[in-house]
């Protein structure tokens, strides 16, 4: 196999593992975070002051 056509499916190859480890751990947080309610955000204090920010900015508010 020519060393270009290897590097690609290596490259693919890794791609598609990061993918799936990925999804993996968003339907991992995601259910963690079902099973408490009231709960939206993993890490809550900063997730948190970026959405009042948001809502802030949305406002026109400094």
């Amino acid at each position: 196999m020519p060393q270009s056509k290897r590097l690609k499916y290596l490259l693919l190859l890794v791609l598609l593992i990061s993918a799936f480890l990925r999804c993996g751990v968003a339907v991992y947080v995601q259910r963690q975070l079902e099973r408490q309610p009231g709960r939206s955000y993993v890490i809550e204090g900063d997730a948190e002051g970026y959405w009042k920010l948001a809502q802030t900015l949305k406002q026109g508010e400094p």
